[in-house]
């Protein structure tokens, strides 16, 4: 394997994880929304919509600019512009939705339990005593709170509060609930929460 071939390699890997970890900081240095002493609301910070745009508008835009130059300066190209057309509508949908979702999805933690506004669906409201299971889904970056009733309710890693989040669990759920989602969790994004 060439030097190239590496850097090639090794690069990619290296700013994904810089990215995810100024995403995790991001999130975790805003303050948190409070409407009163009793509860905080979880949302996306500025990061997310950033990924958003940069999705609707940046990357479509550098791909539109290169099947123009491809087609009016490069070599004919038999399959033509369409599919690096595709691939820029797919980072339109994409970022469409995360940004949606940044909008849209917040979670409100009180006294009493969790609530949850998705994307898609009703309001989900949860109480502290029908959290059957505490489940850290790794590959959303999120925990996962079962129900008794089949609900799940996912708050991710990312979102502006979340060490607060965890303050919470620890306060309302006995460990055998959260404990070994919430050492995963930390083990994962060393949390000091």
């Amino acid at each position: 394997m060439t030097g190239a071939g590496i850097v090639g390699i090794v690069l990619p890997i290296v700013g994904t994880q810089l990215f995810l970890l100024w995403l995790k900081t991001d999130a975790h240095r805003r303050p948190v929304e409070s409407p009163d002493e009793d509860s905080i609301t979880l949302r996306h910070g500025a990061a997310v919509w950033m990924i958003g745009a940069l999705c609707v508008l940046g990357l479509p835009g550098f791909i539109a600019f290169a099947v123009y130059q491809r087609t009016m300066h490069g070599p004919p190209d038999p399959s033509g512009p369409y599919p690096l057309l595709l691939l820029s509508g797919a980072f339109v949908i994409l970022g469409g939705w995360i940004v949606a979702e940044a909008a849209v999805n917040q979670i409100v933690v009180s006294a009493s339990g969790v609530s949850a506004r998705p994307l898609f669906g009703r309001v989900k409201t949860v109480r502290w005593e029908d959290i059957r299971q505490i489940k850290f889904a790794p590959i959303a970056s999120a925990l996962v709170l079962d129900t008794h009733s089949g609900q799940r309710i996912w708050v991710g890693v990312f979102m502006v509060g979340f060490v607060a989040f965890l303050q919470a669990l620890r306060k309302h759920m006995p460990p055998n609930v959260y404990g070994p989602a919430v050492n995963a969790l930390q083990a994962r994004y060393r949390l000091a929460a």
